[in-house]
């Protein structure tokens, strides 16, 4: 979701853009996925890169993540900029309610049956967007299980208990339109 954005922040900043566990080119492994699982590999890619302290600009699930690794390492996250994302779907009734009616509907059609209609109604009206969401989606339709690890790491997230603990610079943007968030 930021491809428009990564050429024009190359100019100001060192990005790192990584897949984060069971999506992209990345590793699937069938262990429970969490927030706080990915916010670890995230630090230990940070490691390996030898990078101290970071701005994090997350996207949507990326978002969660983030706030996981400001909470568990503030010594790591110089500030966090959250866009269009959540605190957790359990401590909200409406999005938790949404993410079961998802894995329900996965169940019901399959994905790849559902990525299309996804795709449309997170893209608001926008045929780019919409092709982005669904090159992003596509692989998923080759592992459904752990979409569902995915899926049940999303809905097992309560980060709202724990905002308090995000001591940095925080920025979250939500967009008019955003019919997901």
């Amino acid at each position: 979701e930021f491809r428009p954005q990564i050429e024009p922040l190359s100019q100001h900043f060192r990005l790192v853009i990584p897949d984060v566990r069971g999506h992209g080119d990345s590793e699937i492994t069938s262990a429970p996925y969490s927030m706080k699982l990915f916010a670890d590999d995230m630090i230990g890619l940070l490691d390996a890169l030898s990078s101290e302290r970071v701005l994090v600009c997350a996207h949507s699930m990326g978002g969660t993540i983030a706030q996981q690794m400001a909470v568990d390492y503030p010594s790591r996250v110089r500030a966090v900029i959250l866009a269009e994302t959540n605190y957790g779907l359990k401590s909200d009734l409406l999005l938790r309610a949404a993410g079961k009616v998802g894995d329900w509907m996965v169940g019901l059609i399959g994905l790849k049956r559902l990525m299309p209609m996804t795709a449309k109604q997170l893209a608001a009206g926008s045929k780019e967007a919409e092709a982005m969401y669904l090159e992003a989606f596509t692989p998923h339709v080759a592992n459904p299980a752990n979409y569902m690890n995915i899926s049940q790491a999303n809905n097992n997230f309560d980060g709202k208990g724990q905002l308090h603990r995000i001591q940095c610079p925080t920025l979250v943007m939500i967009a008019e339109r955003n019919r997901a968030t």
